[in-house]
C-alpha cells in the first residue's frame, strides 16, 4: 500500500489557520476513506507553526489512528522539532 501524502505551506498561524485547517482535515478524510497505510504530513516547506498548526497535527494525528492507519511527520526543520520537543508532542508523532 501507498503512503498518502499531504503537505503543509511555509507557515501556519492564526491568519491562515481555519482554512489550513479545513483543507488538511479533507485530505485526511481522503486518507482514512483509501487503502494506503500510513498518513505523511510533509513539512519540507514549513518554517513557522503556531498553536492553530500543532491543534492541527494533533487533530490529523487522532483521526490518522482512530481508523488504524500510521501517521508520519516528515521533513521536520530543527526550529520545528524544538516546538514540538517543547510542547510534548514528539513524545508520540513519529517522525522522519
Amino acid at each position: 500500500m501507498e503512503d498518502f501524502i499531504c503537505s503543509l505551506p511555509a507557515r501556519v498561524d492564526a491568519r491562515n489557520a481555519s482554512a489550513i485547517q479545513e483543507e488538511v482535515m479533507a485530505q485526511v478524510e481522503q486518507a482514512v476513506s483509501s487503502d494506503c497505510s500510513r498518513f505523511v504530513m510533509d513539512m519540507e516547506e514549513t518554517g513557522y507553526l503556531s498553536s492553530a498548526g500543532l491543534r492541527i497535527i494533533n487533530m490529523s494525528y487522532k483521526r490518522i489512528k482512530g481508523a488504524g492507519k500510521e501517521f508520519t511527520l516528515k521533513n521536520v526543520s530543527d526550529a520545528i522539532r524544538d516546538l514540538l520537543d517543547v510542547t510534548g508532542f514528539s513524545g508520540y508523532l513519529p517522525m522522519e
